[in-house]
């Protein structure tokens, strides 16, 4: 069970997505694959701290909503012992891999800058309240917590832990409207700032950062929205919030880092293996990494695989030509073949393997 559930941890490229092999329907659109309850189930039942790693990378780099579940016996104790493995060895780093049994090869370079910094990202919807003055709404579409506040005055209190002692940056994802009002902020009863929920232009906003250099011991804490008026523009008193994150010192920089270089890793990637037809074998490399797959290279090689004629299954062949010994090709988009005689395919069969023509890479900035 345990090898079924961490086979697809060493196919992740970028750290983004493991790329799709075969005709599956989905050209253009790779994705990750990994499930972040799966995970957390098979860290707790195995303590391997690769499913650790996986369950961090699934969950967006993030420790909010990891835990066991109710057929655990301690199911807060599973989410801190993931955080302490990430804080010991960092997250998932991947290095070049040949996975025989999978038919799967991976080369990989580059660097990435979420080196195990401190991230606790809670929904506000999801946050215990631990006082409120008036009732609240949640809007499940946009993911926000409404304040009802129709006078001046009212607060909402929520409860929110860090996994450890440390200097964080206070950020809030909002949701800001022509009626809504102006709030403190405060945590623990210490005042970080006041922040203007109105705008004339209603929606979902991206982080702001309300204050840096605040001291948090580690466990719980409590995060207060204090209504101090409002905008003269506005035409109430309400707020919405959506989601709060606290980010150490580590995690800064580390955002900054990404933001300034990117994500400077690279891969190429490719499936193999030998398939069984009615006693015929054949052959086939599917193109896996195109330009929708290295997001930041441009790969202009050519792949090609040698397989019996006869078996030209997979996706529909464009543009039949044929090579100088006559023997015919098949180049659709992504995929080239090469079609012999079946009586080759005995020769064939020990010797095929892909030739790569032309190989070089560049950087697209």
């Amino acid at each position: 069970m345990k090898r079924l559930l961490e086979n697809q941890i060493p196919l992740v490229l970028r750290e983004q997505y493991i790329p799709n092999s075969g005709n599956d329907g989905r050209p253009g659109k790779p994705k990750l694959g990994l499930r972040t309850d799966s995970s957390v189930a098979a860290f707790e039942a195995y303590e391997d701290p690769v499913f650790a790693k996986a369950a961090f990378l699934a969950n967006g780099y993030a420790f909010d909503g990891m835990h066991g579940d109710i057929f655990s016996v301690d199911p807060a104790r599973v989410g801190e012992s993931i955080q302490a493995h990430i804080a010991a060895s960092g997250p998932l780093e991947l290095s070049s891999t040949n996975v025989p049994s999978f038919g799967f090869a991976a080369l990989r370079d580059g660097e990435h800058y979420i080196q195990g910094g401190l991230r606790v990202v809670d929904q506000f919807p999801e946050m215990p309240v631990v006082e409120k003055t008036v009732g609240y709404k949640i809007y499940s579409g946009s993911g926000t917590l409404q304040l009802e506040a129709n006078e001046a005055g009212h607060r909402i209190t929520f409860e929110f832990s860090v996994p450890a002692t440390d200097t964080y940056e206070v950020s809030l994802k909002p949701f800001e409207a022509t009626s809504y009002g102006r709030y403190e902020v405060s945590i623990d009863r210490e005042v970080l700032t006041e922040y203007d929920f109105y705008t004339p232009e209603t929606g979902v906003k991206p982080f702001r950062v309300l204050e840096s250099g605040v001291e948090l011991s580690e466990g719980t804490h409590e995060l207060t929205f204090q209504n101090m008026g409002k905008n003269d523009a506005s035409s109430n008193y309400k707020m919405g919030v959506i989601t709060c994150r606290f980010l150490n010192e580590a995690a800064v920089r580390e955002r900054e880092l990404k933001e300034e270089r990117g994500n400077t890793q690279r891969s190429f990637s490719l499936t193999y293996g030998r398939t069984t037809d009615g006693g015929a074998e054949s052959i086939e490399r599917t193109e896996t990494c195109c330009r929708w797959v290295c997001t930041r290279t441009d790969w202009t090689w050519l792949p090609t695989w040698v397989i019996p004629s006869g078996q030209n299954g997979g996706p529909s062949p464009r543009r039949p030509t044929s090579d100088r010994s006559g023997h015919s090709v098949s180049t659709g988009p992504k995929t080239r073949r090469v079609i012999i005689p079946s009586s080759s395919t005995e020769n064939h069969r020990k010797t095929a393997r892909p030739a790569f023509h032309g190989t070089s890479s560049r950087l697209r900035e």
